[in-house]
């Protein structure tokens, strides 16, 4: 009798404990975009303040559809993410969801401005990186 109930005990913990432990969730994706500025003598350098901003690589056509939006890793959502780079021109966003992003970055100068595109492919457990070289205006 006692095998009987020291076997029921051991089943009621171990089996829930195996399930808990084997279930692990995978980790949210994570995007950092490098801006870097090729200046006029040929050397890069980082893109401390440049914009970036991300958008879904689908249009939203249909306000009812989930198709074109951007879930973000703290449960907003939005059509696009825009935030402006580190000194070391990175910007980093954390999703809920793999996905696939258009990358556009900027960066102005007095009246001009230069612009960079890239695409950032996110996966569960991963970090996509993505460097976008802007050239400095003449």
């Amino acid at each position: 009798m006692k095998n009987i109930f020291l076997a029921v005990i051991i089943q009621a913990v171990l089996i829930p404990g195996i399930f808990l432990i084997s279930c692990k969730q995978p980790e949210s994706p994570v995007g950092i975009v490098t801006v870097t500025i090729k200046n006029n003598n040929s050397s890069e350098s980082p893109a401390d303040g440049a914009y970036v901003r991300i958008v879904p690589t689908v249009n939203v056509t249909d306000e009812d559809k989930q198709v074109g939006r951007i879930y973000k890793k703290d449960e907003s959502v939005v059509n696009r993410w825009e935030t402006q780079t580190d000194a070391s021109g990175h910007a980093t966003f954390e999703f809920k969801y793999p996905c696939i992003m258009k990358v556009f970055a900027w960066q102005f100068w007095g009246n001009d401005s230069v612009v960079g595109e890239g695409v950032l492919v996110l996966r569960e457990d991963e970090t996509a990186e993505e460097v976008i070289k802007i050239e400095e205006p003449d």
